[in-house]
């Protein structure tokens, strides 16, 4: 009686990689809504978006950017904060300007799969609300009015009539501003209207 066996050895599967697609955006905290259309962003927003598996780092720069409305590149930086966030940081945008922020298959998670869906997000930037001169008390303001004024008088005479110029620009004199720079309560050249 013979006998013989065949062993079986055991193969173990490739394991599948993980699916590979965008969980959540926020943008300066505040969560993605419906249309993917921010208004009133920041010039300096924090961006963060956050995947289903573990992002592959060295494929963000070309698979999440940004667009000016112009199409132009915007600069930006990448960290993670963990393994499924990208937090992305552009640099300074401009005020009151439309961007597109982008992510696209280019994205591979760390087993190299492609995201499965490309993502655009309208930003819309809000008015620049910092300081751009030294904020004066309303009795400075009032003194510097009243030095311009009267140097507007005073420099850009025409050296010949004495007589104020139309406009900076041109060398034409002006009846008009001429008597403007004398006439009020008390004008630039301090001459009192009579009553």
């Amino acid at each position: 009686m013979i006998c013989a066996a065949c062993s079986k050895h055991a193969s173990n599967p490739a394991p599948v990689p993980s699916p590979f697609y965008y969980r959540t955006l926020s943008i300066s905290g505040k969560m993605a809504g419906n249309n993917f259309s921010y208004t009133n962003v920041s010039d300096t927003p924090a961006i963060q978006l956050v995947f289903s598996a573990p992002v592959g780092t060295s494929s963000a720069d070309s698979g999440i950017y940004i667009n000016d409305a112009n199409g132009g590149l915007i600069q930006c930086s990448y960290s993670f904060p963990n393994d499924t966030t990208v937090d992305v940081q552009p640099t300074t945008l401009k005020p009151l300007s439309n961007y597109t922020l982008h992510v696209t298959n280019a994205l591979r998670s760390r087993q190299g799969v492609a995201l499965q869906a490309n993502l655009s997000v309208s930003l819309t930037t809000g008015v620049d609300s910092t300081n751009k001169f030294p904020v004066i008390s309303d009795s400075a303001l009032l003194t510097l009015v009243e030095q311009q004024t009267f140097n507007y008088f005073w420099t850009l005479a025409n050296p010949t009539s004495g007589m104020a110029l139309e406009r900076k620009s041109q060398s034409q004199v002006t009846t008009g501003g001429s008597g403007f720079g004398i006439d009020g309560v008390d004008g630039p050249f301090g001459i009192r209207k009579p009553m």
